[in-house]
């Protein structure tokens, strides 16, 4: 406890400007050996870099409610924040701010990121090699995480990541993912860098690329954007596949042990056995990639149907979307969204299909037009 104290002390003196050479290094290596105050001080830091000075009362209340958001790691209701410390704070004391903040995120500690921490009472418990950690996004919402080694990780919606923080960078750089994450690791020629995602494993030594691995979804992808990278399979260890930059393998979950060949399409896939190689999608008018528009605050999607498409709503818009019937799950769209609100979203799809839709409270019905 006395170092977590020491933790924030640092931040709110960095953040400041009063922070003296020696606590600057400190506070570095303090947040190299601690996930979750990194992972609070980035949230943090984006938050003051992007704040007027001149802000008013009512704009620094709802910019702190966003931190508050982007720190709740766990699946919880937003009532769940009701006894957090509630903290005015005047336009003309910017300073203070940072330091009201920090209380804030103190208080957001104990409530969210304890669960996370490993030890102690959580469903993980202590390993014998160190302590686990996590970092979650809930659906509607992204985070960034800069991992001990260096390695950016960048979290979409709905996703977690674990690591043992004591083993991680020394002995080993290993990572569990559960949903769809953007990475750029660093360079480590002694330590591979090794991501277990549902059925697919993946092993790196320095290179940028995406994994989409959700439990509720078809199929899960890595797309190469730079370097090299080799892709294993639980159920099939011995079959490794390495991929080119530009190109996506898709694997069809649940499938790898059925030996079921995917049949070849025109535009250059390359079939394998339970999964496929393909050119990364991009979107015809800029040629941006599709499997990483995320990263760019974008919805990008091509040729899919709409139950897929659906998908990727949901947990862009943090709703839960029902068809009435199979008519519709038959349409297909491409198109990207940055800005636009979900009712501007379907607006747009209902342009290119016939199809009617309510929005109740955060459940959306789509149902045909006959």
């Amino acid at each position: 406890m006395i170092e977590d104290s020491r933790i924030w002390n640092l931040m709110s003196r960095k953040l400041s400007g009063e922070a003296t050479t020696a606590e600057l290094e400190e506070l570095e290596e303090l947040l190299k050996s601690n996930s979750k105050a990194q992972y609070s001080y980035e949230v943090l830091s984006e938050w003051w870099e992007h704040e007027d000075m001149e802000m008013e009362e009512q704009k620094s209340e709802d910019s702190l409610k966003r931190v508050k958001e982007q720190l709740s790691y766990a699946e919880t209701k937003e009532e769940n924040t009701e006894n957090l410390p509630q903290i005015e704070i005047k336009p003309w004391y910017r300073r203070w701010g940072v330091a009201a903040a920090i209380i804030i995120l103190l208080g957001l500690s104990a409530v969210y990121l304890y669960p996370y921490s490993f030890g102690g009472n959580s469903n993980f418990g202590s390993t014998d090699k160190g302590i686990m950690s996590q970092v979650s996004t809930r659906y509607g919402s992204k985070s960034k995480i800069v991992l001990p080694d260096g390695t950016l990780v960048r979290l979409n919606a709905g996703s977690n990541i674990t690591y043992n923080n004591k083993e991680f960078g020394k002995s080993t750089r290993t990572v569990t993912l559960v949903g769809e994450a953007y990475f750029d690791v660093a360079e480590d020629a002694n330590h591979p860098f090794v991501i277990h995602a549902g059925e697919i494993n993946i092993k790196v030594l320095g290179t940028v690329f995406n994994v989409k691995s959700y439990p509720d979804d078809s199929k899960s992808s890595a797309t190469l954007i730079s370097g090299s990278i080799e892709v294993s399979f639980a159920n099939r260890p011995q079959k490794k596949v390495r991929l080119q930059p530009h190109q996506t393998l898709t694997l069809l979950n649940h499938s790898i042990s059925v030996e079921k060949d995917i049949n070849s399409t025109p535009n250059g896939i390359h079939s394998k056995k339970g999964f496929m190689i393909a050119p990364a999608k991009l979107m015809p008018e800029d040629s941006l990639i599709v499997a990483t528009s995320w990263v760019e605050d974008k919805l990008a999607f091509r040729s899919e149907t709409f139950p897929e498409l659906a998908r990727q709503m949901e947990r862009w818009y943090n709703i839960h979307i029902n068809f009435s019937d199979d008519k519709v799950k038959k349409y297909q769209f491409t198109g990207i969204f940055k800005n636009e609100s979900l009712k501007q979203a379907l607006k747009a799809l209902k342009i290119t299909a016939p199809f009617h839709y309510d929005i109740i409270g955060d459940e959306v019905y789509i149902y045909s037009d006959n």
